[in-house]
Order: structure tokens, then C-alpha cells, then sequence
């Protein structure tokens, strides 16, 4: 049996107002990251080539999500330990994790700014289309 190839008519796009993390997006690509989050850069073939797209799996993001929610109060205490907890087969250092939550500078303190990050990252998962599976992310 054979298939047909189509091409989508319409695309559209279109941005959420939230401005979490100001400035600080490549940080919050990195907590991802160090939350063993795929991220995906955008191809420079088809942005202007700045690096600030990109995309990661809904599920995993959300697991992420609810990692940070869980795990909060050991993270605050591994700030200089090498105390690991396994996510989805991946060692997750914590003490990259505090790292990454205090470089966005989002609260005064290690829990103004966790709780800053989970609430921002509730509504991401609020707002994003879920369409194809995946958040996409854009800076400009």
C-alpha cells in the first residue's frame, strides 16, 4: 500500500505573553537539560540562525515538571554535594539543578526562586499547543 505525500496549507504561530525568566532563556534551556530534557535547537536553515528556538518533548517536560515538585526541598540541601536521583534512566545531579534554578535569578532566595520556575513552567505547559507533542520556545 502506498501513501501520499501532503503539504500543510496553512501554519500558523502565534506567542503566549508570558515573559518568564527575562533574559535568562538559555539558563532555563540548561535546568532543562540538566533535567534530562531533550532539547532540540531550531535548524539555522530555517530561522535567522540565532539559536533562541527551540523544542522539547511535552512529556518529558512535564516530568521535569513534577520532578522540581517532588524533589524540591532535597535539591535546596545538595547545593555542594555530588547526590544524584534517577529520572527516566538519567542520573540527575542536584547540585546542577540548585545551579541552574539560582542562575535565573528569578527570587531573592533558593525558595522564591524554585517556586518561581515550577509555577512559570505550569503555565508553559498550560499555555503550549500539544499538537504535535512537543514545546516550542522562542526568544526574540
Amino acid at each position: 500500500m502506498s501513501k501520499r505525500l501532503y503539504v500543510a496549507t496553512k501554519f500558523e504561530v502565534s506567542y503566549d505573553s508570558s515573559a518568564g525568566f527575562n533574559w535568562h532563556y538559555n539558563e532555563f534551556k540548561e535546568l532543562l537539560d540538566d533535567l534530562g530534557v531533550a532539547t532540540c535547537d531550531a535548524s539555522a536553515e530555517f530561522t535567522e540562525g540565532n539559536g533562541d528556538e527551540w523544542e522539547c518533548p511535552f512529556d518529558e517536560f512535564e516530568e521535569a515538571l513534577e520532578f522540581l515538585k517532588e524533589y524540591k526541598d532535597v535539591i535546596k540541601g545538595s547545593e555542594d554535594s555530588n547526590m544524584t536521583i534517577e529520572l527516566n534512566g538519567e542520573d540527575i545531579y542536584l547540585s546542577d539543578v540548585y545551579g541552574d534554578i539560582m542562575s535565573l535569578e528569578c527570587g531573592k532566595d533558593y525558595d522564591e526562586s524554585v517556586n518561581e520556575v515550577i509555577r512559570m513552567m505550569g503555565l508553559y505547559l498550560k499555555q503550549c499547543a500539544k499538537g504535535d507533542g512537543y514545546m516550542h520556545f522562542n526568544a526574540f
